[in-house]
């Protein structure tokens, strides 16, 4: 079929990236057969093997026919972008929440505690996992924050209601 359309598009081939898709199908294909027949196995085998899933794409070129369903893949496509910057600012938002909750947090957490608000204000990782949990995924806020409303510590109560309203409410909407 590679073979069938390159003879038939000549020089017009390469202006289609669909055609280079098709071109890295077909050499996966034939890699996967020479390696299997070599009898060699490793990781990086299965690797390969997965970008032969690229064929999936190939449905795209089907849509060209009902102009209604191509128009909103494509715009969907278009926006993919937009949504990869947009996590990429969240990523950024709740690291800077992070840094500075470990900060007003470090001098009342209890070291020697082994519940998860303990643990999770213990690193930036953990805190970022925290905020994500929380901000994010929405999943048992008050299981941290609620204690520390009783503690008296409202300067960290404060700063997660800064956190909440900046990613939650304006960023991720």
């Amino acid at each position: 079929e590679l073979l069938l359309n390159l003879f038939v598009q000549r020089s017009s081939f390469i202006k289609s990236w669909w055609n280079y898709l098709d071109c890295v199908i077909v050499i996966c294909g034939y890699v996967d057969v020479i390696v299997s027949a070599i009898g060699t196995s490793s990781s990086f085998l299965s690797y390969f093997r997965m970008l032969r899933l690229a064929r999936v794409l190939r449905i795209v070129k089907l849509l060209k026919v009902i102009p209604e369903l191509y128009k909103l893949v494509s715009g969907f496509m278009v926006t993919m972008s937009a949504i990869a910057w947009g996590g990429v600012m969240i990523l950024m938002l709740i690291s800077l929440f992070a840094l500075i909750t470990i900060e007003l947090v470090a001098p009342f957490r209890n070291h020697e505690a082994d519940d998860w608000c303990s643990i999770a204000f213990g690193s930036m990782s953990l805190t970022m996992m925290w905020f994500f949990q929380t901000l994010i995924a929405g999943d048992s806020w008050g299981q941290c924050v609620i204690p520390m409303m009783r503690g008296n510590q409202w300067h960290i109560v404060i700063l997660y209601i800064i956190a909440l309203f900046v990613i939650q409410i304006g960023f991720t909407n």
